[in-house]
C-alpha cells in the first residue's frame, strides 16, 4: 500500500527535471492538478466497502458491491449480521497515552527526516554544487528510485525480522546516512557528490522505511481503535513546516 507513495515523489522529480525549463513553477504546480482525474474515477467506478453499507443498514447497495467486487454474478449469498458500532473518537487513543506519543513521535520524527529531504534536498544541491534546478532535480531522480526500493525492500523485510528491527533500522540508517551526507558535502568520489550518494543511500532508510510503520499503528492500537489510529499517523505525518517547494521558490526568484 505504501510503495506506490513512492513513485509520486519519483514522478516529481522527473516532471521538475524535464518540465521546470518548459512551462516554469507555475506550470508545472498546474500538473499537480492531474490526480483529481483519478479521484474523479475512483468516484465513479471504486465500489464502497461492503461492511460500512451493512453496518448503516444499506443491505441492497451492500449486495451491489459485493457482487462487484467479488464477481459471483446471481449467486446466492448470506450477507453477514453486524453488530451496531460505536464510533471511536480520539479522546480514545490519548487514553492510550504510551501508544498515542509512540505513534505521534514515530511519525514525526520520520516525516521531519523524509520531507526535509525531498523538499530542501533539490535547493541544497542546486546551491552546493552550482547547478540550475532542474539538473538538481535530476539528480534526485535517483534519491527517489532508491525510496522505490527502500519500500519495496521494507515491505517483505517486516515480515522476516518483525517491524521493531526494522524500525530500529530505518532510524539508525537514516541518522547515520545524513551525518555522513552533511559531514563529506564538499567531497567528491571521482565526479560524484558524496553528498548526494549519501542522500541516495539514505533515502533507502528515511523513505523506505514508511513500508514498515505504515500499518504499525494499525497494529498496536485494538481493532475498534485501527482506524483513528491510521488517521493520527497521517496527522503527525501532516505537520510540516512548508509544504511549498523550495526549487519552485528558486525559480520563481530567479524569472
Amino acid at each position: 500500500m505504501v510503495v506506490p507513495v513512492a513513485f509520486g515523489v519519483l514522478s516529481a522529480s522527473v516532471t521538475a527535471s524535464f518540465l521546470l525549463p518548459l512551462v516554469g513553477w507555475r506550470g508545472l504546480a498546474a500538473v499537480g492538478f492531474l490526480p483529481i482525474l483519478l479521484g474523479i474515477l475512483t468516484m465513479i467506478i471504486m465500489p464502497e466497502s461492503p461492511r460500512w453499507l451493512i453496518s448503516k443498514g444499506r443491505v441492497r447497495e451492500a449486495q451491489a458491491s459485493i457482487r462487484k467486487l467479488y464477481r459471483i454474478g446471481g449467486d446466492e449469498f448470506v450477507l453477514p449480521t453486524l453488530p451496531p458500532a460505536s464510533p471511536a473518537t480520539f479522546a480514545d487513543l490519548f487514553a492510550e497515552q504510551r501508544r498515542f506519543w509512540l505513534t505521534v513521535l514515530i511519525w514525526f520524527g520520520a516525516s521531519t527526516a523524509n520531507y526535509g529531504v525531498f523538499l530542501w534536498g533539490p535547493t541544497i544541491v542546486a546551491l552546493l554544487l552550482g547547478v540550475s534546478p532542474q539538473d538538481a532535480a535530476k539528480m534526485f531522480i535517483y534519491v527517489s528510485l532508491a525510496g522505490v526500493l527502500g519500500r519495496t525492500g521494507f515491505a517483505f523485510l517486516a515480515h522476516r525480522i518483525g517491524r521493531k528491527p526494522c524500525g530500529q533500522l530505518m532510524g539508525y540508517g537514516t541518522a547515520v546516512s545524513l551525518a555522513l551526507a552533511a559531514y563529506f558535502h564538499n567531497d567528491f568520489a571521482g565526479s560524484v557528490p558524496l553528498f548526494l550518494v549519501f542522500l541516495i543511500v539514505g533515502a533507502v532508510f528515511f523513505d523506505g522505511g514508511f513500508s514498515n510503520i505504515g500499518p504499525y499503528p494499525a497494529e498496536i492500537f485494538p481493532v475498534q481503535l485501527s482506524g483513528r489510529a491510521v488517521g493520527l499517523a497521517q496527522l503527525s505525518n501532516g505537520i510540516r513546516q512548508d509544504r511549498r517547494s523550495p526549487v519552485s521558490r528558486i525559480d520563481r526568484r530567479c524569472g
